[in-house]
């Protein structure tokens, strides 16, 4: 489907029908293909279950640990499915890991090239900003307006047009065209909370005031 000359349904040969046969029968990309995001769905691998998964499906989020909170945002906003293939190296290079065997079906996605990078969450001015390459991703916030009120500005990261997730901080990742960056809030602080620091802060100054006091007895 997609960026491809001759989109459709093609048989396949398992074991030796690889995504760069199929490109090529297909026609290869067209002019508006954007090459390097497309993706490949594996239909075997959408049709199995996760038994923690359905599991913690039935769980309210407040009753789950820490850990199994975490597996669970993991796994709910996965791309059930998605195989992590470089297309353009699938098909320049026909030797490559990338040019992976095909399986019954399997489906093949070519977006349309897109030229910008979605700015969302915590920033004044959310939206589309036009790609520039020379951009890192603070550059990007300040041409959405900057980061707004208590935006979590050191949990920003970035998610690839594949799915991937970044820290955008660390820098170990290529901002594309397609990309999002995501702007979280801060974490509210509840009344309980802002109550437990201050008894234990005067907990600690009636101790310290304490140990003084007997101090100056002593003297």
């Amino acid at each position: 489907m997609g960026e491809v000359k001759y989109p459709g349904k093609y048989t396949i040969e398992l074991g030796k029908t690889r995504i760069s046969d199929i490109i090529a029968r297909a026609g290869g990309f067209d002019d508006n293909a954007y090459e390097s995001a497309s993706v490949l769905i594996r239909q075997k691998e959408m049709e199995r279950t996760d038994a923690e998964l359905e599991r913690l499906k039935t769980i309210d989020r407040s009753e789950m640990t820490k850990s199994e909170l975490k597996y669970f945002a993991a796994r709910i906003s996965e791309k059930k499915g998605l195989m992590a293939v470089n297309f353009k190296k699938a098909v320049e290079d026909t030797s490559s890991v990338d040019n992976i065997l095909l399986q019954n079906k399997d489906s093949i996605l070519v977006p349309e090239t897109i030229d910008f990078i979605n700015i969302q969450g915590r920033v004044n001015s959310p939206g589309n900003v036009q790609y520039n390459e020379d951009f890192d991703y603070l550059d990007y916030v300040a041409l959405a307006g900057g980061f707004g009120y208590r935006a979590d500005i050191d949990e920003t990261f970035v998610t690839k047009s594949k799915g991937e997730q970044f820290l955008a901080e660390d820098y170990n990742y290529v901002l594309e065209p397609g990309d999002t960056i995501l702007v979280p809030p801060e974490e509210e602080v509840t009344f309980f909370e802002i109550f437990t620091t201050a008894l234990t802060i005067a907990t600690q100054l009636v101790t310290v005031v304490g140990v003084i006091i007997t101090l100056v007895r002593l003297k």
